[in-house]
């Protein structure tokens, strides 16, 4: 949700980044010994330099006392070394096989050519160092010239915490450093980030701290940061413009290879967590502050796993330009309960980032996010997205984080310039969206292929060596191309000087290296690719049966490779092939199929799969039939599509029409025509108008729509249906229909023609207070003497005054309340069953609130009635008081409190927490609040429907009367079979422009709303019973079609829907609890989301 502006992660002033912001096939863990290797930037010559031996195995007759040049008498520590400086061609070696519980910390000012070296020697494990009272693992401090390679850091405590705070610690003190190269370490378990180079020193603008910076072939895995590069001091002449904007205190920086796995800081399940632990897990890795970036040929994998305030990112991106992050794979970044989830995350101040070639999969919140969330000065332009594969990416919208799709623009700032093109894309929730204010205005589309299925897409790398891959691997000196053996200690194949692994393709000089792909299939396909020169270029040819689709002269800036619209047979070879002579290429290729050479078409269906075929249907402007879609280019006036004739449908089997599109006009409105064995020709009277979304730039933007058209309130809509026709008004552009079906949901919805017995509470910002029993007896009376105030309930700051209850019944609480300022939200109490006598929660029993008016400045007591009966006089029970919507600055409400020892409800126990619940702190020691509590002989009957009235109906349209947080609710007992009932089309308006709503529901299993859950951020609502959709602005009607099989709780019998278009509690706290909801519901309509079974 995007809560904070998260400007720590690209702060001016020191400090760590403490604010940043379904699952693809799992990418197995590197767990082996890390092998020594010289780095390739900075080869180290042996015949230069000198060379330390640090050894404290048994046996290896060490000793500190020495000169460890010899290593027949290493050093036994890494004391010795503390006074080295390493220069021109040193090496500090370490035993393989050996570990050490202390820090490592030496100078390093090597040579270009002949670095110096931290390294492992001997045979066995890599290197280990483990926890030590610093927290480090290694720390440099303005390291030159300068190689760490072939170690193993951090360790876990007993408890399972990591054991260092820091893995590697490079800190640089002043500017003008070159060269450092950290290369096959395995970095673990550290509690803040497992690698993290920053700079303390104030610079100008223009000046620069480090030139060269490479990680190559590093594993990560349970920390907090995986990687992280920044400026932590102040950067002086900043200006709103790319290359002035911080960009150039690191430069040229190579990210290559790297393998991150689960960076989750050892922290429990995000649902077991109610807040922040440490630094929580904001990124994996971390860029910001640089120039000329590189990241190529790596995996993240369930990167940045834990609860973090300000939102994850397996990627995060601050300040930077000139960057190329090509042929990755980021996948499974989890769910956290925050905002955010995604895979990449470009924060603020980015330009001329090309993010080309990658695979994103699973990733929960989405997989590319533009923010425009941190001001008028912020900028992001002259980006792109090229040729990448996205699958099943931000699908899930569990309350309160509506899922970006594969990749968003969120929020109002200035307008976000970059492309997107050439990519394939499996995505429900939508390839482009513009969510929270957020507009795509300034991002161009072009070539997007969007498939139907998941399966449709083979991508090299994320198949790489899988079971039944249609990817070979081969090699040719000549014309005859042979398959190359697999070598299981690489993890590649190879021969005679070629290799090919997940992401590389080296040719010989004499011999071609290529990627096949065995088509398992006839039918259309596309075909991507970005290939990018590690250092000498290449030529790169695309073949189909060795005939030339696509070919281009690959260097290091890299090359797009697409061919569209390419037929081939079952057994067709597709291949990728780097000609001989060249350089090693960074290499991912991948095909989507677009079209298939069969129909699967049942009865009433018509999914255009077949290229070339329209399934009977002809139109008067010219269309095509490609990549599974009828493509009408309209020309204004009215456009149509009719079916065959004799078609001979039952009517009595379809009620509706769902038509799914993307519509590139302006047009928002057509009709279905229909024609019956009766007779008929397409008039008025035989046709159903229905609304479509225009074409935007808010909302789904690239992607497909789908529209379900109520037929059968048609009185002629009976016999067999001969024909149809779509009818568009006012088109002009392209109109793009991906299925035509006829469907029979079980149940029809509601159009509102009436309230058809919906309910609305303009003002669900303010729960019931309860219904009052009568002759009250007091039982718990805490109210006598003196008591002292103070005032702090404010959104997240709230207290909890337990009680016991000497009857069953708890009909009324008293509480004495103030007020400071002018709070604007209501007063709100919860009671709550103490089940968990550590952590001082349990369930809730009851929720209500008071009015802000009914709190004065002096202070007085307020009335609840919970009106809860079987209570246990056994039992401990919590009344929690908080002010969950507040305006900042508002004000506050304040307590009455003693720390008498005699007050009678002294010995219960009195907690605070400043985090929504989430933590509660105390008892605090003899402290009680002033409140008494009641029985009554008998509780009077709670009103279910406390505040809502019918909804208000005019036009065909529901609303309400108003109100900050309106609730709009069906009637009870609808008894709607969840697995028959796939989709909930909602049709609606935003006049007021607000940003999300929600839809949520009871079932038959749980007969209770969902409300927020405690904590901070707010967690997910632990029933699964809603779901959280991004609305677009303005006083036009949208209809939002949601995916209830996503939806944790949808199963079983529904019995009730509720609509909310407005944050719920302590989601935001800058709206204006003034504020008014104006808008419009035209519909709610129920769909299988099938085709009704009895036609197949």
């Amino acid at each position: 949700m995007h809560l904070s502006l998260k400007i720590t992660a690209i702060a001016l002033t020191s400090g760590l980044v403490v604010g940043i912001l379904g699952a693809a096939q799992p990418v197995e863990a590197a767990a082996q010994p890390v092998a020594a290797s010289a780095s390739s930037m900075l080869p180290a010559a042996p015949s230069v330099g000198d060379t330390y031996y640090v050894d404290n195995s048994s046996g290896s007759n060490c000793s500190d006392s020495g000169t460890g040049t010899d290593p027949a008498g290493p050093w036994c520590t890494f004391t010795p070394a503390a006074a080295l400086t390493l220069g021109e061609g040193d090496s500090l070696l370490l035993a393989r096989g050996s570990a050490w519980s202390q820090q490592l910390a030496v100078k390093m000012e090597g040579a270009s050519e002949h670095p110096a070296t931290i390294g492992a020697y001997g045979v066995g494990a890599a290197p280990r160092i483990l926890g030590n009272d610093s927290g480090r693992g290694i720390w440099l401090t303005d390291p030159d010239n300068a190689v760490v390679t072939g170690l193993d850091i951090g360790a876990k405590t007993e408890s399972g915490a990591g054991a260092l705070e820091y893995g590697v610690l490079v800190e640089y003190t002043s500017i003008g450093h070159e060269n450092l190269v950290l290369e096959d370490l395995s970095v673990h378990d550290s509690r803040t980030s497992g690698i993290d180079v920053h700079s303390i020193v104030a610079t100008m603008v223009d000046q620069t701290v480090l030139d060269g910076l490479t990680f190559s072939g590093i594993r990560t895995t349970h920390n907090a940061h995986g990687i992280r590069v920044a400026q932590d001091a102040d950067i002086g002449g900043l200006s709103p413009a790319p290359g002035q904007a911080g960009e150039k205190v690191f430069r040229h920086i190579l990210v290559d290879g790297i393998h991150q796995l689960h960076d989750d800081g050892n922290q429990p399940s995000p649902a077991d967590v109610p807040v922040q632990i440490g630094v929580g897990c904001p990124d994996s890795l971390a860029l910001i502050n640089a120039t000329d970036v590189v990241v190529r040929d790596s995996i993240l994998d369930g990167s940045a796993g834990c609860r973090t305030t300000y939102g994850t990112a397996a990627v995060f991106l601050g300040r930077l330009q000139h960057v190329l992050i090509a042929n990755n794979m980021i996948v499974n970044t989890p769910n956290t309960q925050n905002s955010d989830m995604v895979a990449i995350d470009h924060e603020a101040y980015t330009s001329d980032v090309t993010i080309a070639g990658n695979y994103f999969a699973d990733n929960y919140g989405g997989a590319v996010e533009y923010l425009a969330i941190h001001g008028e000065l912020d900028f992001s332009v002259d980006n792109a997205l090229t040729s990448n594969v996205f699958v099943n990416n931000g699908t899930s919208n569990a309350i309160p984080y509506p899922g970006d799709g594969a990749i968003a623009q969120i929020g109002n700032g200035p307008i976000v310039r970059g492309s997107v093109a050439d990519n394939l894309a499996y995505e429900p929730n939508g390839l482009l969206n513009a969510h929270l204010s957020g507009s795509t205005a300034g991002l161009t589309t072009s070539n997007n292929v969007l498939t139907t299925a998941a399966d449709d897409i083979f991508h090299a790398a994320a198949q790489y060596d899988a079971k039944d891959s249609r990817w070979g691997y081969e090699h040719t000196a000549g014309t005859t191309w042979s398959s190359l053996p697999y070598d299981p200690s690489t993890s590649s194949y190879g021969r005679d000087g070629v290799s090919i692994d997940r992401f590389d393709v080296t040719p010989s000089p004499t011999a071609s290296a290529g990627i096949t792909w065995t088509a398992p299939s006839s039918g259309v396909i596309s075909l991507r690719a970005f290939p990018v020169a590690h250092t000498d270029g290449a030529t790169v040819t695309v073949t189909v049966n060795d005939e030339v689709v696509a070919e281009a002269e690959v260097g290091t800036a890299g090359a797009n490779l697409t061919a569209d619209d390419v037929s081939v047979r079952d057994g067709d070879v597709v291949r990728f092939a780097v000609a001989a002579g060249g350089g090693e290429i960074s290499l991912a290729p991948a095909i989507a199929y677009t079209s298939q050479s069969d129909s699967t078409d049942v009865v009433g269906q018509w999914s255009f799969s077949v290229a070339g075929d329209a399934g009977g249907w002809t139109s008067t402007v010219p269309t095509s039939v490609r990549r599974g879609v009828v493509d009408l280019t309209t020309n204004g006036g009215t456009t149509t599509l009719d079916s065959a004739s004799k078609l001979g449908l039952s009517a009595t089997a379809s009620s509706s029409l769902r038509l799914t599109y993307y519509n590139g006009t302006d047009a928002t409105e057509g009709r279905i025509y229909f024609a019956t064995n009766n007779g008929g020709s397409f008039s008025a009277k035989d046709s159903v108008a229905f609304s479509i979304n225009p074409k935007s730039d808010t909302g789904r933007t690239a992607g497909y729509h789908s529209v379900l058209i109520p037929l059968s309130g048609n009185k002629d809509w009976k016999g067999k249906i001969q024909q149809l026709r779509i009818s568009l008004a006012d088109a002009t552009g392209s109109f793009q229909i991906d299925s035509i079906e006829l469907a029979k949901p079980s149940e029809s919805g509601w159009e509102f023609d009436s309230a058809a017995g919906w309910t609305q509470n303009p003002n669900a910002e303010c729960a019931s207070g309860g219904t009052a029993s009568a002759d009250p007896v007091v039982d718990v009376d805490n109210t006598t003497g003196a008591f002292s105030t103070y005032a702090d309930i404010n959104w997240l700051s709230t207290r909890m005054q337990t009680f016991t209850v000497s009857t069953s019944r708890l009909a009324q609480v008293d509480f004495w309340a103030y007020q400071e300022g002018d709070p604007k939200g209501c007063l709100y109490f919860r009671v709550v069953k103490i089940t968990d006598e550590t952590t001082h929660k349990g369930t809730t029993l009851f929720t209500g609130a008071v009015p802000p008016s009914a709190v004065s400045a002096a202070g007085g007591f307020v009335s609840v009635y919970p009106g809860l009966t079987g209570l246990d006089t056994s039992a401990t029970y919590g009344l929690q008081i908080l002010n969950p919507y507040v305006i900042p600055g508002a004000g506050t409400y304040g307590v009455g409190y003693s720390d008498d020892a005699s007050k009678p409800a002294s010995g219960s126990g009195e907690y605070y927490s400043v985090d929504n619940g989430g933590i509660w702190h105390g008892p605090e020691t003899s402290r009680s609040l002033k409140f008494r509590t009641y029985s009554a002989p008998r509780i009077a009957e709670q009103d279910a429907n406390a505040g809502f009235t019918p909804v208000a109906v005019a036009d065909g349209l529901a609303g309400s009367d108003g109100g900050y947080e309106p609730a709009l609710r069906s009637p009870s007992s609808l008894e709607i079979t969840a697995a028959s009932t796939r989709y909930i089309h909602i049709r609606m308006n935003n006049p007021d422009n607000r940003q999300v709503a929600y839809l949520l529901f009871t079932s038959a299993a749980d007969p209770t709303f969902d409300r927020p859950g405690d904590g901070w951020p707010v967690p997910e609502e632990t029933g699964g019973k809603g779901v959280v959709f991004a609305l677009e602005p303005g006083a036009s009607f949208h209809d939002y079609t949601l995916d209830m099989s996503k939806v944790a709780g949808w199963k079983g019998t529904i019995e009730q829907l509720m609509i909310e278009p407005g944050f719920r509690w302590s989601y935001r706290t800058n709206g204006d609890l003034g504020a008014v909801w104006t808008g419009k519901i035209d519909y709610v309509r129920l769909d299988p989301g099938t085709i009704d079974a009895s036609r197949r």
